[in-house]
């Protein structure tokens, strides 16, 4: 199994479950797109085609907040970098994988509760 090799575990999301993410973009660019997974290590989402352009591997981002089920306020102005870009399921979107840098310990401690809380909730057991 993937987790396994992870250094933490991964919620995995679908588009369906409503958590979205809004990202500032270095040129200044807002975008808020389908957050995909998320971990204490990073998180992916789904970037819509038109706009694919904006976001290649290496682009840094700040996460300016997070919402699903709940607001993830620990998440708030957190810088990112994009790892990985790869074409999505469907024509629409793009998949973009991103490292959450610089996370004090208390928020990657939050980050985990969350996580495992919602995985138990989700039936995502280790």
């Amino acid at each position: 199994m993937a987790d396994e090799k992870r250094r933490f575990r991964r919620l995995a999301l679908t588009m369906e479950d409503g958590f979205f993410g809004t990202f500032q973009i270095t040129d200044g660019e807002t975008l808020v797109v389908p957050i995909l997974s998320l971990s204490a290590g990073g998180l992916h989402f789904a970037l819509p085609a038109v706009k694919k352009d904006l976001v290649e591997e290496g682009t840094r981002m700040h996460l300016k907040k997070l919402i699903g089920t709940v607001k993830l306020s620990f998440l708030n102005d957190i810088s990112i970098e994009a790892r990985w870009k790869e074409k999505a399921n469907t024509p629409d979107y793009m998949f973009v994988g991103c490292k959450l840098l610089d996370l004090s310990e208390s928020v990657q401690k939050q980050v985990i509760q969350f996580v495992d809380i919602e995985r138990k909730v989700r039936g995502q057991y280790s």
